[in-house]
């Protein structure tokens, strides 16, 4: 009885599963570069993107991928090797746990623009794209990019994007 037991509990435990989003890593979004197309940058980053974020008349697209940092684990007894020349090469590599953000800007198709969710919490939010720098900015219920020499009061439609609308 024991024996059904443990046999049917070690069963059960090896049928769940677990779901995870699809990701890449920073060494494939390294390799990418601006002006490459969305299938060349699909085959370097080794997976299709995890969400649409927009996909405009105007040949505008934004996609959003998820990656994750690759880090070294030791164990406690190689600590002090770690921090010694040499020392970058001790353990064994493993993705840190924490899922990051990525959102890739493409105009008709060619990437324009990357950016990371840490860059844009590190950093003013902006955007490269057609070798104008534009800021994200909000305007009503409306993301919009704003050359960064213009104020969001001072925008025409013509000079500004708008990327999508704010959710509520």
């Amino acid at each position: 009885m024991i024996c059904a037991v443990l046999f049917c509990t070690f069963f059960m435990e090896s049928c769940r599963t677990v779901q995870t989003p699809k990701f890449t890593n920073v060494e494939r979004l390294c390799k990418v570069q601006p002006g490459q197309s969305y299938e060349t940058v699909v085959q370097t980053l080794g997976c299709d993107p995890y969400n649409i974020l927009s996909n405009q008349a105007d040949g505008y697209a934004i996609y959003l991928y998820k990656y994750k940092l690759a880090e070294r684990e030791i164990s406690a007894g190689d600590a002090e090797v770690f921090n010694r020349a040499g020392g970058e090469t001790t353990g064994i590599n493993v993705y840190n746990p924490k899922m990051q953000e990525v959102i890739l800007v493409f105009k008709n198709g060619q990437l324009e623009s990357l950016i990371s969710m840490d860059g844009i919490s590190n950093s003013p939010t902006v955007v490269m794209l057609n070798n104008t720098l534009y800021k994200i900015s909000k305007d009503k219920d409306e993301y919009i990019l704003v050359p960064t020499d213009l104020d969001i009061k001072d925008c025409k439609k013509d000079n500004s994007i708008i990327i999508g609308k704010k959710s509520r």
